[in-house]
């Protein structure tokens, strides 16, 4: 099938290596800050509307294929781990937005600060 997704990251399957299951950690975790950054892009309103509705579209079958291709290669229990391995990401990603917006307008006041001291 090639509508456009491409396939998940893959590692090796459970016990082609000496790690064995582990191998999905890394790998998983390099691959799903960008996949949560498109998620959090598809959010923000700053897009028009239409690129919103087309990154949350093909996030929605990326999404679709990565649970199945997790749970068909490591089984239900690595579904689990992956999405609290999400929800890590996400909330890391979460907070490095925060302080760069709250930096952007310790920045702002600031400048605005000095000019008004110029005046």
């Amino acid at each position: 099938m090639d509508d456009g997704i491409p396939p998940p990251l893959i590692p090796d399957p459970p016990g082609e290596s000496p790690q064995g299951a582990e191998t999905i950690l890394i790998p998983y975790l390099l691959a799903d800050a960008p996949r949560l950054q498109l998620d959090f892009l598809s959010r923000h309103m700053a897009l028009p509307q239409a690129h919103r509705d087309a990154l949350r579209e093909w996030l929605r079958g990326y999404n679709t294929r990565l649970l199945k291709w997790i749970h068909d290669n490591y089984g239900p229990e690595a579904v689990r781990s992956a999405d609290a391995l999400s929800r890590a990401v996400g909330e890391k990603i979460n907070a490095n937005q925060k302080l760069a917006q709250e930096k952007v307008e310790r920045d702002l006041f600031t400048r605005l600060e000095e000019d008004f001291k110029d005046e």
